[in-house]
């Protein structure tokens, strides 16, 4: 939206405060940007004042490197396109951090920082401005991971053309706070940083309290709400009669708890978790002693451990040998539950799961699409008692918010660079160096970086390493 005119801004106002019943566009109207559907999230409607302003002014109270990073692509693109801005921030309460601050300073050279120091300032107010107008969001919203994309936040977004009376005290306002800003420099960072420092214990123990505090404070685990709609759809599956169902459900979202939930409810004499790492038995075990208490006896199968616990959680690779899958009759556990079932295409799995004949079985994946051509929902008899999603679960804050950046393919010699390309290509010193750049260029924090990088073989692993 470069160009506004004073006809259609009537209009929308007019829709808004007098008549909403009148006829406008729903780009010039003022909105409310909550971070709840159906409202805007306040990250997206920066971003996209971003990418068509032609200079910008934030006020807001904190900056954290993780707000900071979610907007760093939006800020690089108006790089790019020429666009300056400054940005107005202060250590009130030492929550701004330090690292942002410095990420600003070091990363957007088309960026004014200024810091209000020592004062209780909370302004927070985003200023665009375009061709004719200025766009306004201004609310309760720093740049914070939380504030732009989950947390409730209050804040309006409106328009005003240059010669109206608004835009120029908004203007001034902003200049009279950004004139008791300091600027950053060196000497005053670390002072500041060591500030934070020292005083980061305070702030831990005001939000989560002290450790025997947050002890005594726990609460009884209980099951959230996609967790309960998922404990009903299985109920529901056994009282129609089914033996099998798949429960699909994106990582981190609680499936162990959930079927600890649902074993719960079944109490079933014998049980029988399936796991491929002893690792993931272990944790899994750990859970389910959370939800069921330590009244019923649980038990490791693998990894050299053996057990004759009633509640039996196994490793797949131990389960599946000769000499210990004959060791139990094929009716011998009431409820099976295979963790990550979309390795059940494999022999080992196949072998265990045609072995038993269990009153009830539930295989859990987030991943039910396999690209071998293996139907996970055949082997469940395409019953899905519940899916839980990423995006539903992010929309039901069941996960932490992220933020991921697309990076445009690389090509050597005219062919893309993909993970099927011979290995001498995926280890080229084209590819290496693109790595580093690309590492470079979306590290806002330089020091103690950790990362994780996936390759498509073990052999291209050590090589990048």
């Amino acid at each position: 939206m470069n160009s506004l005119s004073a006809e259609f801004l009537l209009k929308s106002l007019n829709t808004s405060f007098i008549d909403d019943t009148l006829a406008s566009s729903d780009a010039y109207r003022p909105a409310l940007v909550l971070n709840k559907p159906p409202h805007q999230k306040v990250l997206s409607a920066l971003v996209e004042e971003l990418r068509t302003c032609t200079f910008f002014r934030f006020s807001v109270a904190f900056i954290t490197l993780g707000g900071l990073m979610q907007l760093h692509q939006a800020f690089l693109d108006a790089q790019e396109r020429g666009v300056k801005g400054e940005i107005l921030t202060s250590d009130y309460l030492n929550f701004t951090e330090a690292d942002a601050l410095l990420a600003i300073k070091e990363q957007y050279p088309h960026i004014i920082l200024r810091i209000v120091v020592g004062e209780a300032f909370h302004a927070k107010g985003y200023f665009f401005t375009h061709q004719n107008h200025s766009t306004f969001i201004v609310g309760s919203a720093n740049i914070t991971a939380k504030a732009l994309a989950v947390n409730r936040e209050w804040n309006v977004r409106f328009h005003a053309l240059h010669s109206g009376e608004f835009t120029r005290k908004m203007e001034e306002e902003f200049s009279d706070a950004w004139s008791q800003g300091r600027e950053l420099d060196p000497l005053w960072l670390e002072h500041y940083r060591a500030i934070q420092r020292a005083t980061a214990w305070q702030r831990n123990l005001s939000l989560f309290g002290s450790a025997e505090e947050q002890e005594e404070s726990q609460e009884e685990i209980i099951p959230n709400s996609m967790q309960r709609e998922a404990l009903q759809a299985l109920a529901d599956l056994r009282m129609q009669g089914k033996r099998k169902a798949l429960l699909i459900s994106a990582t981190g979202t609680g499936k162990t708890y959930l079927c600890a939930f649902d074993v719960q409810a079944v109490r079933p004499n014998r049980f029988l978790f399936i796991v491929h790492r002893e690792q993931v038995a272990r944790r899994s075990m750990e859970s389910f002693q959370k939800i069921l208490g330590t009244g019923i006896e649980m038990g490791m199968l693998g990894a050299g451990n053996k057990t004759d616990a009633p509640f039996v959680f196994a490793m797949i690779q131990t389960l599946s040998k000769n000499e210990v899958l004959s060791q139990y009759p094929s009716d011998y556990f009431d409820y099976i539950v295979v963790d990550e079932v979309h390795h059940s295409g494999a022999n080992s799995y196949r072998k265990v799961l045609d072995h038993f004949t269990s009153n009830f079985l539930l295989g859990m994946t987030a991943t039910p699409e396999r690209s071998d051509g293996f139907d996970i929902y055949e082997l469940f008899d395409h019953t899905v008692a519940y899916e839980i999603r990423l995006k539903q679960a992010l929309e039901a804050n069941l996960l932490a918010p992220f933020h991921y950046f697309g990076v445009k393919d690389l090509t050597i010699d005219g062919k893309t660079v993909e993970d099927t390309s011979a290995f001498s290509t995926l280890v080229a010193d084209e590819r290496v160096l693109r790595i580093g750049e690309v590492l470079e260029r979306y590290s806002l924090k330089k020091e103690n970086r950790r990362g994780l990088i996936f390759c498509s073989r073990v052999d291209e692993a050590n090589e990048l390493s």
